[in-house]
């Protein structure tokens, strides 16, 4: 009786197109509108280099207008535009996994888009921990470097400071006050990442509101002011030495990111082979092991930032090195990064 094997059923560009765009139908940053794909990312992914400049034009100043006048001996003084730059990273990443972990797809009905389901939750997942990572990167250059004016904390109120309308705690003031550091750009933010438990929090005080399925009922996800909320457990807790009132002592502080529409770019590369399938004859003491191996060559960039190169080991940036300030620096004005932070607490 023939035996149905991983060679069988993974082949070519229809599988790999299949996978790639379930991977991208299951990211939860591109259905809330955060990760949009850029077909000019795209086209510099599939060419040479690993460092792509994005040079971009910056905003006219706001000066006051010339008053015109009926004397021909008053020249009026041209503006000009000027130019600036972005940098964006091309990374190479591959898995692989060995067909025991795949039983269950051969039993379906059809084991090829069951694999390719498997595998597209993966890649949609390393993909969101990939704009997580950077967020945080970001977060640790505007720290480092631009007087943390993408962030509110509030975690550090003092005891006798807190009220039901002043807590610690993320709440709607707080939201209000992160999208403020945007100023009239505001009105761009469209999701935020929370870890579980301020999630948790935020699910006790009835703050969120359940978006389902017209069609089917089924829960899609939650919003908070209108906001979709991402919940995603790789939103730092950070074990801070904070006076609130009592004297110092070390509290959790967890990290928030609230996002805008497009704030990350995103362009698909192009390996010289991005599925295949290997045998091993000899392998499993001749019992034969097969292993699929896919692989991704993306590029995640936040708008408005270079990315510096300043701190990588290998050929790509690994997730603390996205995480990385020294990697990152922000060219764009502050109300134009549709991007920022709360420091919060659940007590």
């Amino acid at each position: 009786m023939p035996v149905t094997a991983l060679a069988d059923l993974v082949y070519g560009a229809e599988y790999t197109e299949y996978s790639m765009e379930k991977a991208i139908e299951l990211n939860a940053f591109i259905a809330s509108g955060i990760a949009e794909q850029n077909p000019n990312l795209t086209a510099l992914a599939a060419g040479q280099g690993g460092v792509y400049l994005l040079p971009f034009f910056k905003q006219l100043a706001n000066d006051e207008a010339n008053i015109s006048t009926d004397n021909d001996a008053t020249i009026g003084t041209a503006k000009k535009i000027t130019t600036g730059r972005q940098k964006a990273r091309l990374h190479m990443y591959n898995q692989i996994w060995g067909s025991a972990d795949l039983t269950t797809a051969m039993i379906a009905r059809d084991p090829l888009t069951a694999i390719a389901d498997q595998t597209a939750q993966y890649w949609a997942t390393w993909s969101e921990k990939m704009m997580l990572s950077t967020a945080l990167g970001v977060l640790a250059d505007n720290i480092a470097n631009d007087s943390g004016d993408m962030i509110v904390n509030i975690a550090t109120n003092n005891d006798a400071a807190v009220t039901a309308g002043n807590p610690r705690d993320l709440n709607d003031n707080t939201l209000i006050d992160a999208a403020q550091t945007m100023g009239d750009h505001k009105g761009d933010l469209v999701a935020i990442a929370v870890h579980s438990a301020v999630h948790a929090k935020l699910q006790k005080r009835g703050a969120l509101k359940d978006q389902h399925d017209m069609q089917t009922g089924q829960l899609l996800f939650q919003t908070f002011q209108g906001k979709r909320v991402i919940i995603d457990d790789l939103m730092p807790v950070l074990v801070e030495s904070i006076n609130d009132g009592g004297g110092a002592g070390n509290k959790n502080v967890y990290v928030s990111a609230v996002f805008g529409a497009g704030c990350f770019q995103l362009g698909t590369g192009s390996p010289r082979v991005p599925t295949e399938v290997q045998r091993s004859a000899k392998g499993g003491n001749g019992g034969g092991i097969e292993e699929l191996v896919e692989r991704r060559h993306p590029i995640v960039h936040p708008m408005g930032f270079e990315w510096t190169e300043a701190s990588v080991a290998g050929a790509s940036a690994t997730r603390a090195e996205l995480a990385t300030a020294a990697n990152w620096n922000r060219v764009y004005q502050r109300k134009n990064i549709k991007l920022a932070f709360i420091k919060s607490r659940l007590d």
